[in-house]
Order: structure tokens, then C-alpha cells, then sequence
């Protein structure tokens, strides 16, 4: 069985919120860096309360991947940090979000800036 690629997270704080941009391949065997990651990222003082995570650059989205930022988002939540989600309307990964209705419990935006407004296209 081949390795997994790798996964990278990096943030950049604006005066809205932080933003943490995953790329790579979310999966089982990238999972547990990843989440990992997201927490060294966005655990920052004073604490945001907004994290939008940019899943534009994401080239795969497992249930194991899916399952390891959803469990970031509860976190976070729990913390009293909003979160909202990233992609490309016409992306694998927003298919796979819409197919297990993610949106229903953490807004989706189509872009960055629509998620630091708060604002859908």
C-alpha cells in the first residue's frame, strides 16, 4: 500500500478571522496530521472568533478526512470560535460536503472573502 500524500495547513490571521488553508489529500492516512495541524494553526492568543478553513486546494476528501474536520469544528465550536467552510461550488469536496449535508451545521461559502464577510454568494 502506497503513503499517503502529504497534507499542509497554513494560516494567516486577518482583522475578520484566522484562515487555514488545507491542500493536499485529506484522508485515513493523513487525518490525524491534519488535525493536528489545523489545532497548531488555529490555537493562537488571543483566540479567533472566526476560523474559516480554505478547503480550495484540497485534491481529496475522505469520510475519514471529512470526520477530522468535523471533530476540529466541534472543538472549536465547543470554544465559542465559529467556523466556516470553503470550496469551489463546482468541487469534488463541496459534493462530498453537500452529500452529507455539512452545511446544515457549519456554513459553506464558494470563497474566502464571502467567508469572512459571513455573506453567501
Amino acid at each position: 500500500m502506497g503513503s499517503a500524500s502529504p497534507v499542509s495547513v497554513t494560516t494567516v490571521r486577518t482583522p475578520a478571522g484566522l484562515v487555514a488553508r488545507v491542500s493536499g489529500e485529506l484522508d485515513g492516512g493523513t487525518a490525524t496530521e491534519s488535525v493536528r495541524l489545523l489545532f497548531a494553526g488555529a490555537d493562537v492568543l488571543p483566540a479567533p472568533e472566526l476560523v474559516v478553513l480554505d478547503l480550495t486546494a484540497l485534491s481529496m476528501l475522505s469520510a475519514a478526512g471529512l470526520r477530522a474536520l468535523l471533530r476540529f469544528a466541534r472543538d472549536f465550536r465547543e470554544r465559542g470560535v465559529r467556523i466556516h467552510l470553503v470550496c469551489p461550488d463546482d468541487s469534488v469536496t463541496r459534493r462530498v460536503l453537500n452529500a452529507v449535508s455539512v452545511g446544515e451545521s457549519i456554513p459553506v461559502f464558494a470563497t474566502v472573502d464571502q467567508a469572512l464577510n459571513g455573506s453567501p454568494a
